[in-house]
């Protein structure tokens, strides 16, 4: 039997129990024992022993007591919890107080609403008592807001219950403020419908986020202006370079005394070194409004590398300085990433480390890390080192070390900057430290990861110099500068040229026919390079599919795309590449002869 000694803890239960003895004693029986506290069918019991019979009074008087103790016990736990609700309520209502948050409550049936202080204040109604109405709320939301605010007030009553929304209160002294309403649809007393929700004041976040887009707006238009002075500078600058260089590199294929060949080199070399720097500008402008995105593809690391280093060899060779490679077995024979930003990661480095090394070798190593997916490359030479140069500024925009012989080097200071911010863009870091004996070296890694796909390889960086055949060339060029270097490179390869100045006059042109391909400038007076393209292609016939190269100074992100959007078919930097342009010619030159096939005897005759 289970133990019910606690039963008698309580005095009331002992003082009761107590007159159950009496009473037993002066029905004229005898005391015996106590023999046992038991649980009779769930009942508290006392047997006793009176004259040898069990009385079973005890146990029905007991069984009263501890009911009485049960009940006292519950109205001491219902006690407790409502002290625990007044509590909660004390602290529900304190922090809707410091929070200035509203509470109102309508009934659905006769309109009756209440609102508590809090939300008195916010519409504007403080002294107000009693009950008010959906007129006193639709009276002071802003008119703007109006029907908004009753459209999500009705489908919350009329379908999912659910009402939450951010308007604006017109206060009675002509204030604007900004509230956000929630609320919900439940069954009140009697089953009545009623909403209740809560309201407050964003009126501080609704003007700090106005603040921020503000701020971000100006940003994005600084950025925009900045970027289009950034690509009229390059235009206004590529324009006259093109002259410049063009002119410089025709002279040096005429024939020149000694003295005069030195003077044209030197010239052409320093053209040359104010394209890098204005290149470096755009470059660093485009990747500090991310702007530059990776175009990832199977590369082969190996091809890659050695064109680089075919690249830079003759350079090195001029300085007397040993360029040598080594790559480890480990590196995949195919990787995963952008060939176009990993070449010129590895230009800048390997430019980098021949104009500081005057003596001895420039050694580019690369490995590969399975595990981490990376592919690691180190570039050293042996030139004068880091000195006095603090590593961790070394990749900072516009720094340089101020000491010794790297400073007497010139340059922009964005070409390791701009190095930095494109290993980053392939998922990289870069460092750069002192070697033990003596120079420095450059490390990277990328994230690379082998590539299931056979490498493809595609039109390399400078592709076969062969003369392309002799071509009938519009050009449409309105700068005369340019005009007289395109028309004389141009004679020279045995081409035919015809010169326009404008869009307007390089359409009619090609409507009359005869022409195996276009140069097409982009930026010309009263009709641009675009335009003009788009009704070239308009024409019927040959006339209307004829190859057009755009020649372009603009340098603003996507103009490539739509030029050839536009309808042009390849695209040539200013200022002009030779080497380039004699790429772009051959390909029009393989078009325009894959497409003659396919023509009738007529129109055969006439594009030929």
């Amino acid at each position: 039997m289970a133990a019910t000694r606690w039963w008698l803890r309580p005095r009331r239960l002992a003082s009761r129990a107590l007159l159950a003895l009496g009473a037993a004693l002066a029905a004229g029986g005898s005391i015996g024992v106590i023999a046992q506290f038991s649980l009779l069918e769930g009942v508290p019991a006392v047997w006793l022993a009176l004259g040898g019979v069990a009385l079973f009074v005890a146990a029905v008087e007991l069984a009263a007591l501890a009911i009485g103790g049960e009940r006292d016990r519950r109205l001491e736990r219902v006690l407790e919890r409502d002290a625990e609700l007044a509590q909660l309520s004390w602290r529900l209502d304190f922090a809707l107080g410091v929070s200035k948050v509203g509470v109102w409550d309508v009934n659905l049936e006769t309109d009756e609403m209440i609102w508590d202080e809090r939300t008195r204040a916010l519409f504007g109604a403080p002294n107000r008592n009693g009950f008010f109405n959906e007129s006193d709320w639709i009276g002071a939301v802003h008119p703007e807001d109006r029907e908004r605010a009753i459209e999500a007030a009705r489908v919350a009553v009329d379908a999912d219950g659910r009402f939450v929304q951010d308007y604006r209160v017109l206060l009675p002294d002509g204030t604007v403020r900004h509230l956000r309403d929630t609320a919900a649809v439940y069954l009140g007393e009697g089953g009545t419908r009623r909403l209740v929700g809560l309201v407050w004041d964003v009126t501080g976040d609704v003007e700090r986020q106005a603040e921020l887009e503000l701020r971000r707006a100006e940003a994005e238009a600084a950025a925009v202006a900045k970027s289009r002075f950034l690509a009229m500078m390059s235009h206004e600058i590529r324009t006259p370079m093109t002259g410049v260089i063009g002119m410089l590199e025709l002279m040096l294929t005429d024939p020149l005394s000694e003295a005069q060949r030195q003077r044209a080199t030197v010239a052409h070399s320093s053209a040359h070194g104010l394209l890098r720097i204005l290149n470096d500008i755009l470059e660093s402008s485009k990747l500090e409004a991310g702007r530059v995105e990776r175009l990832d593809a199977p590369v082969d690391p190996r091809e890659l590398l050695a064109e680089v280093t075919a690249l830079m060899a003759a350079g090195a060779e001029r300085k007397g300085l040993a360029l040598s490679t080594d790559v480890a077995e480990r590196v995949p024979a195919t990787i995963l990433t952008d060939a176009m930003r990993l070449r010129q990661i590895l230009v800048n480095l390997l430019s980098n480390a021949a104009k500081f090394t005057e003596a001895g070798e420039v050694r580019v190593s690369m490995d590969y890390d399975a595990g981490a997916r990376e592919l690691a490359v180190e570039v050293a030479d042996t030139g004068v080192g880091l000195g006095t140069a603090d590593p961790g500024r070394l990749f900072e925009e516009f720094y340089q070390a101020d000491s010794g012989a790297g400073a007497r080097r010139g340059g922009t200071g964005l070409g390791l900057a701009i190095t930095r911010q494109l290993v980053g863009l392939l998922g990289g870091r870069v460092s750069a430290r002192s070697s033990a004996g003596g120079g420095a070296v450059f490390a990277f890694t990328i994230a690379a990861p082998a590539a299931d796909a056979p490498f493809q390889p595609g039109a390399p960086a400078r592709a076969s110099s062969a003369t392309p055949p002799q071509l009938r060339v519009l050009v449409a060029e309105d700068n005369a500068t340019n005009q007289i270097v395109l028309r004389s490179y141009l004679a020279r390869k045995g081409h035919a040229v015809t010169l326009v100045e404008d869009g307007v006059a390089a359409v009619r042109a090609a409507e009359a026919g005869g022409f195996d391909v276009v140069l097409m400038d982009v930026e010309m007076p009263r009709m641009d390079g675009a335009r003009a393209t788009r009704l070239i292609r308009e024409l019927s016939g040959p006339a209307g599919s004829v190859p057009i190269v755009a020649l372009t100074a603009s340098a603003l992100p996507g103009d490539r795309e739509r030029y050839l959007a536009a309808g042009m078919t390849d695209f040539v930097p200013k200022p002009i590449d030779f080497a380039l342009l004699d790429e772009a010619l051959g390909r029009a030159a393989s078009a325009r002869a894959d497409l003659l096939p396919d023509l009738g005897p007529a129109a055969r005759a006439a594009a030929t």
